[in-house]
């Protein structure tokens, strides 16, 4: 059932105004929300007057002796307690012709006694919390070449390709309407869960990604705000960075009149994560992970543009053969990683051999050439390491020099370095092997598949 606003005020119809407003005096008619009723001797809703009615009328005749009912309205809209939602939602549309913004409907009993006040807002939120969920699944992506190269600091000066493809991990952000005002957080990948009273409370909340987040978007209105994820944040695989997107599409969705692009979410998304909270990192997670498939990412001082890859069904699965991944250590906070490469000045030199790199991974990616595919990698994370130098330490080197040691061609680690996801190019040959060894190094083995869709977002019934 829809929430009935109890407090309302009633008049007799004799009520000269001067009555009306000194028991009113704690109102300042500041708001159009207030509306009064006015009554015959059996309690029977007559009329109703609004401050504007009132203000209206003293400013033209200025008789504060007049009585209540003569300033009224007497063909006033209401609705009856068991009206359908199709006929109090015709009864608003017709009220908001004639006055112009949103008011409260009165509620009347069979009596045409009143039983209280339905609030345009409080029923909005009402209607889309009875009907609506609204879920953004957004994947994990994995870099193959061009890390680090992709800062801004970087960019204003030069240009800059990432080569991507998203995986088969997902994050899942829902989006449940309620029909009062109140907000629950729940954020399962980092354990947290938030309560607010209202929603005007986000804006006190302390400052962390979802939170900022929800401060950009200003929501006016109640929701559960969910969040799930097949994988740790801070592993890698771009996962803050797709989250922060996947909560902007949701609420996006849940605003069809001012709905904004794939562009704008990412570009949002960055603002909030590098900006707002001040996070170094890059642009690829936004745009990859949103966009998704296999991805040429050309980034240079003006724009970026996102290149999907059409590569070809053999190829791609004669890649995921040949691909292990491994889980190495726990989350890590990116941006301490990259605040100390951050400091590390760009070698011209190692940047020309880095974008030489990623070019040539994709003509053989695109060409089928898979094996020399799996050797740049390993010329890849050579090069990371010596662009980002805090990408790397001891435990992962001595993990991927015992890979490479029994077989793999090459890999590298995923994201800014230090802990996370390792990705290894290794024979079928030689990959039970690298497993059991890597294990004893408590690397976790993980199945990795390519997809080819990015940010998607649907609206499914309760």
């Amino acid at each position: 059932m829809y929430h009935i606003n109890k407090n309302f005020h009633t008049f007799k119809k004799n009520d000269q105004l001067i009555k009306v407003l000194n028991n009113l005096k704690k109102y300042s008619f500041k708001t159009s929300r207030l509306i009064l009723f006015i009554v015959d001797n059996k309690n029977r809703c007559v009329g109703t007057v609004t401050d504007g009615d009132i203000r209206r009328f003293i400013s033209t005749r200025n008789n504060l002796h007049e009585k209540i009912y003569n300033i009224s309205r007497k063909n006033f809209i209401y609705i009856n307690e068991n009206d359908s939602e199709n006929k109090i939602l015709r009864s608003f549309e017709l009220l908001i012709n004639k006055r112009g913004k949103y008011l409260s409907i009165p509620i009347l009993d069979n009596e045409n006694k009143i039983v209280g006040l339905l609030d345009y807002d409080q029923y909005r939120s009402y209607i889309l919390a009875k009907k609506k969920i609204i879920r953004a699944r957004i994947p994990a992506r994995v870099s193959f070449s061009g890390g680090g190269t992709d800062f801004s600091s970087y960019l204003n000066y030069d240009d800059s390709q990432i080569l991507t493809s998203t995986i088969n991990k997902f994050s899942t952000v829902s989006l449940l309407f309620r029909s009062d005002e109140k907000v629950n957080i729940i954020n399962r990948p980092i354990k947290s869960f938030v309560k607010l009273n209202h929603y005007n409370e986000i804006k006190n909340q302390k400052r962390d990604l979802i939170i900022e987040t929800l401060k950009m978007i200003k929501p006016e209105f109640g929701f559960d705000l969910e969040i799930l994820s097949d994988f740790d944040i801070g592993t890698g695989l771009g996962g803050s960075s797709s989250v922060c997107v996947a909560v902007l599409a949701v609420f996006n969705e849940a605003d069809p009149k001012n709905k904004m692009d794939l562009n704008s979410l990412c570009n949002i998304a960055y603002q909030i994560e590098r900006i707002k909270l001040g996070i170094k990192g890059g642009w690829q997670d936004f745009f990859s992970t949103s966009y998704g498939g296999f991805s040429w990412i050309e980034l240079d001082k003006k724009d970026i543009l996102v290149n999907s890859l059409k590569v070809q069904e053999s190829y791609v699965n004669e890649l995921e053969h040949n691909l292990l991944l491994f889980k190495v250590g726990k989350s890590r906070k990116s941006s301490l990683i990259q605040k100390k490469n951050f400091k590390n000045k760009y070698s011209k030199t190692n940047v020309l051999k880095m974008k030489k790199i990623s070019k040539e991974m994709k003509k053989y990616l695109l060409t089928g050439k898979i094996k020399k595919f799996g050797d740049l990698l390993d010329e890849s994370w050579s090069l990371k390491k010596i662009i980002s130098p805090y990408s790397s330490n001891s435990k992962i080197d001595k993990i991927y020099n015992l890979a490479k040691k029994n077989g793999a061609l090459g890999g590298k680690l995923l994201g800014a370095g230090q802990s996370g996801y390792l990705l290894l190019y290794v024979s079928p040959a030689y990959q039970e092997t690298i497993k059991k060894k890597l294990k004893k190094l408590d690397a976790k083995y993980e199945k990795l598949r390519f997809i080819s869709t990015g940010l998607k977002v649907w609206i499914t019934e309760k």
